[in-house]
């Protein structure tokens, strides 16, 4: 049985406070952002997934919000301008790694904002 109330709250610690902090300087600064190897306190990285700073691409890779959201406009906008693309259109229009294209074009899919068909992706438009 689950009980709520509407006086939870979650508090924050100082040094959780400098760390968020921390986190989000390197946001600023990788655009994919390995959860394992950045970042030592994974509950306070589910916070930030929680509280829309980090969006989650897959289960070792964050990035943040603002500039997933960018992206993920990016590639609609390709996409509305050219139907079918491969990863190396997306890879050379973002101007990132073939590995990095990959990754977010399969958290698109996954999305249900994207779908894959063959070598090319396109707009999920029903």
């Amino acid at each position: 049985q689950l009980v709520s109330t509407t006086q939870f709250s979650i508090t924050i610690s100082d040094s959780d406070k400098k760390l968020i902090d921390e986190y989000l300087q390197i946001a600023n600064s990788e655009l994919f952002i390995n959860i394992n190897s950045e970042f030592k306190n994974r509950e306070l990285v589910n916070l930030m997934i929680q509280g829309n700073y980090f969006t989650k691409i897959d289960s070792e890779i964050v990035m943040s919000s603002q500039e997933y959201k960018m992206i993920v406009n990016k590639i609609i906008e390709l996409m509305k301008n050219n139907q079918d693309v491969k990863v190396a259109e997306v890879r050379d229009y973002l101007n990132i790694s073939r590995k990095n294209a990959l990754l977010i074009l399969e958290h698109l899919d996954e999305q249900k904002i994207t779908k894959r068909n063959g070598d090319f992706r396109s707009l999920n438009i029903k």
